[in-house]
């Protein structure tokens, strides 16, 4: 399967240790990943103000943990589960 195109050597997730899903229990595999330009684009600022939902996600995200990173590797569930009551979003694995 594909794989996450990692920074550096240290700190990789292996995949044996990626979680199953939490629904079904099926293996999750990589789908995609986040490069750290992204945070350019959380932050830009074009029209000379920040509205105020950008700066309120920019300082959610900053409370949670640092916007440091160098890529944010998804791994979703392989079976493509439906949630019970068929509405809304599965949790996935994210691994930073």
């Amino acid at each position: 399967g594909n794989q996450p195109l990692w920074i550096k050597t240290e700190g990789q997730l292996a995949a044996t240790a990626v979680p199953c899903c939490e629904l079904c229990g099926a293996p999750r595999e990589f789908e995609f990943q986040v490069m750290p330009q992204l945070l350019n684009y959380i932050v830009d600022d074009h029209d000379g103000g920040a509205s105020e939902k950008a700066a309120a996600s920019v300082e959610a995200i900053t409370a949670m943990e640092t916007l440091d990173w160098g890529i944010l590797a998804v791994y979703t569930c392989t079976a493509t589960c439906s949630l019970p009551d068929g509405t809304g979003y599965a949790r996935e694995h994210t691994f930073r």
